[in-house]
């Protein structure tokens, strides 16, 4: 799949919402694109987690589609909570995650997974948690 096809995909399933799925919502949006990225064994979505951990300075727990909530309602006790609460945050919320992909998609190009993995990596070493006794530990 050529890049302006994945990036048009996403744009559509995110601006002509019910045309791809119901209900029109923000979470089937990203089941959606979640089961596209399963059926392509992670190869649409590969280091987008990664790269949204750095915009929300954390979050590390949780899978990308709570990720993105966390980056676009940074001011909120509950951003899932809040995206869910009304129709216009989930409409915001689905704008949102097309303009996060998009930029995704920027830097990817720019920089490669190499460097989306390598901004992770620095972000971890960061982390007070993070040491020699964390899985996957790299010094």
């Amino acid at each position: 799949m050529l890049n302006s096809e994945r990036e048009s995909l996403v744009e559509h399933l995110c601006t002509r919402t019910s045309m791809w799925v119901l209900p029109p919502t923000y979470d089937s949006v990203a089941a959606y694109l979640s089961g596209f990225d399963a059926a392509l064994e992670g190869g649409f979505l590969q280091g987008f987690r990664e790269w949204l951990i750095v915009r929300a300075d954390g979050c590390n727990n949780l899978g990308w589609s709570s990720i993105v909530a966390y980056v676009i309602f940074p001011d909120h006790d509950d951003p899932i909570t809040f995206l869910r609460s009304s129709d216009a945050n989930d409409e915001f919320a689905r704008k949102e995650l097309h303009r996060l992909y998009t930029d995704y998609r920027a830097d990817l190009a720019k920089t490669g997974l190499r460097g989306i993995y390598y901004e992770y990596e620095k972000w971890l070493h960061k982390q007070s948690w993070y040491g020699d006794s964390s899985p996957d530990y790299l010094p």
